[in-house]
């Protein structure tokens, strides 16, 4: 049953965005942590090449992605989350080196901060907006409220954040839930919100949630086989 709590929506000025892509050549790096940012960043681009920069992508999809408008990735972290992204430029002089990070609008700063750390000159664009989808709420309660879910599944912090601000905070009808994170952020952002996480994708991917999902109820020791 899918109840989507976020929708990618355009922005409404693209100066910002059209300045940055207008100087592309200028950076070291660019850096893409969603599928998202991709399309957003090279529909804006259109008939424009990207330079010969180097190419940083969060997991396989973001790369797969950038592939397919023919791009060459740099750098893949084998861990599929911002903090292996920072991780990984470790490996690479990036001392007051120029990168662009394109980003959803309520992208936390970890990365950029860590990026800093290392010395590098990080400017970020805002590449897509994300807002909540009309009738969400009413939606999601009517479904809790039927008693019929097994599991609820988050693929982002923002999933959750949304999905418990449409419940305006009322955690109590999740108490019997199974509840599936995608990876430790989205654990983290799920436990601060004070739900409890019982599956943490190991691969912090879809199919990897999935298949998480899978092992933990073929497990003899879980609830449902008592």
């Amino acid at each position: 049953i899918e109840i989507p709590t976020i929708e990618i929506a355009a922005l409404q000025d693209y100066s910002e965005m059209d300045a940055a892509l207008a100087r592309i050549q200028n950076y070291e790096w660019i850096v893409f942590t969603s599928v998202n940012g991709v399309h957003a960043v090279f529909d804006r681009l259109g008939k424009q090449q990207i330079p010969t920069i180097k190419i940083a992508a969060v997991g396989p999809a973001t790369a797969t992605a950038l592939r397919g408008y023919g791009a060459k990735v740099d750098l893949l972290p084998l861990t599929y989350t911002t903090d292996a992204i920072a991780t990984e430029f470790k490996k690479f002089d990036i001392a007051d080196k120029s990168i662009l990070l394109a980003r959803a609008d309520i992208a936390p700063d970890l990365l950029p901060n860590a990026l800093k750390k290392l010395g590098a000159r990080v400017e970020q664009i805002t590449a897509y907006r994300t807002i909540i989808p009309a009738q969400a709420s009413k939606n999601i309660r009517a479904i809790l409220d039927s008693g019929t879910i097994d599991v609820v599944t988050f693929t982002s912090s923002s999933t959750v954040r949304n999905f418990i601000g449409l419940l305006n905070g009322e955690t109590h009808s999740m108490d019997c839930i199974t509840i599936a994170s995608i990876g430790p952020v989205t654990t983290e952002t799920a436990i601060a919100l004070g739900l409890k996480v019982d599956i943490e994708a190991t691969e912090h991917t879809i199919p990897g949630l999935v298949q998480s999902l899978i092992s933990h109820f073929k497990d003899p020791k879980t609830e449902a086989f008592k």
